[in-house]
């Protein structure tokens, strides 16, 4: 983070195996004004691995031999180094009693500066940068272009909703302008269910209603579904995107070839520099990967690398520059893309190395490969749960999610 001529840096490491809270140290710097008079730059790219820029280097479970080696380094005693959050206190010494632990500790942070949440049945506005609005509390985050041309729309909201989310919008619009377009970027309920009030509420230039663009794999689903024509989008692609003018820039929708199905899209707002990112990036859980519906965890790390080769953050800090608005959550930027891409693609690789040892569903689960993710992104409730998720890289993976046959002897 940086504030004028100061550069804070914070780092937050979240490691239940060994750390019993999440270790948070802070360093300050101040920028050292040289005018680029010395011979090399003060700070300089260095490829540390010669690897694919998508790879994320880590160590599978048990794999970490380095581990064990600080604490000899640096002559620190053992129950110091393995005895949590309390043997840091100042006060500690070896062989005294640890501290009783602290209940609700939530990582550090005060009360009054925990994140303010909305309201039961609230719906509201927010401004993201640019063009670019965010409606929150309608189900699925909405995202919400406004200019001289009109309002484009990015997903409609859970049923229910469509009247305040059309409040919303009338509230940040421009006097005379109207609803033009909708993009959906999946078939699900909480992101198309509004689609019906959304598009009557809004008119084209010829006067028919505002248009509902997709990939024809959306489509698809909702009529397998049972949706009514008149909640279906009809200006459908099959291509790898659409892009199209509108309100003096570029809105560029992509839609890769599998996520978390075979129907999601984003879409980026170029000017504005955001992205709509639809359920392949969410702050509020793991992904949803529907098997069934042709969704691969390999297509959800692809697709994020998609988003990040867009993203470009301010200042060379890899935050602020391009704002991102999931499918869930809050308002993100390249950093939490990133964090959420590295989880994927460790979980995966965990997952994948247990398959390969002929695992059964049950014993991954029990092994718990996303364990230091789970207070993060995890739930053991609702629509989509950590086992759950697990299941879906599993069954993804070729994993045998049912004992083998044996056949009876004669």
């Amino acid at each position: 983070m940086r504030h004028g001529n100061l550069f804070s840096q914070v780092t937050i490491a979240t490691d239940p195996v060994y750390l019993s809270e999440p270790y948070i140290r802070s360093q300050e710097f101040a920028v050292m004004e040289r005018n680029n008079t010395n011979w090399l730059y003060n700070c300089e790219y260095v490829m540390e691995l010669p690897t694919d820029k998508n790879t994320v280097p880590h160590f599978l479970p048990d794999q970490n031999t380095w581990r064990g080696e600080f604490g000899q380094r640096h002559a620190m005693p053992e129950d110091g180094v393995r005895g949590g959050a309390e043997t840091l206190l100042p006060d500690w010494r070896p062989g005294a009693k640890p501290a009783a632990v602290r209940p609700n500790v939530n990582g550090g942070f005060r009360p009054e500066d925990q994140p303010s949440k909305l309201a039961a049945g609230e719906v509201k506005a927010v401004h993201v940068q640019g063009n670019v609005h965010m409606i929150v509390g309608a189900g699925a985050n909405i995202a919400v272009q406004v200019g001289e041309d009109g309002v484009f729309v990015v997903d409609a909201g859970a049923a229910g909703t469509s009247e305040k989310v059309l409040a919303a919008i009338k509230s940040i619009t421009p006097p005379g302008k109207e609803i033009r377009w909708m993009v959906n970027t999946t078939f699900r309920a909480d992101h198309t269910a509004g689609n019906e009030a959304i598009s009557k509420a809004g008119r084209t230039v010829n006067g028919n209603t505002a248009d509902i663009i997709a990939h024809e794999n959306v489509a698809a689903h909702m009529i397998k579904a049972g949706v009514p024509d008149n909640g279906r989008p009809f200006k459908t692609f099959f291509e790898q995107g659409r892009d199209l003018p509108f309100n003096g820039e570029a809105v560029v929708i992509s839609h890769p070839e599998t996520a978390n199905t075979d129907a999601d899209s984003f879409v980026m707002f170029r000017k504005s520099d955001v992205i709509a990112t639809g359920d392949i990036f969410r702050t509020d859980s793991f992904p949803v990967i529907d098997v069934e519906a042709g969704g691969t965890t390999q297509g959800v790390i692809d697709a994020l690398n998609r988003i990040l080769d867009l993203t470009v953050p301010s200042k060379m800090l890899q935050q602020g520059g391009t704002y991102v608005i999931p499918g869930h959550g809050r308002i993100s930027d390249e950093h939490d893309v990133v964090m959420y891409r590295d989880m994927v693609y460790i979980i995966r690789d965990r997952v994948r190395d247990m398959v390969a040892k002929k695992m059964t569903l049950a014993q991954v689960q029990a092994a718990r490969p996303a364990l230091d993710y789970e207070g993060r992104y995890g739930s053991n409730t609702g629509p989509w749960t950590t086992a759950m998720f697990i299941e879906a890289i599993y069954k993804d993976l070729g994993g045998q999610t049912a004992a083998p046959a044996t056949r009876s002897a004669k």
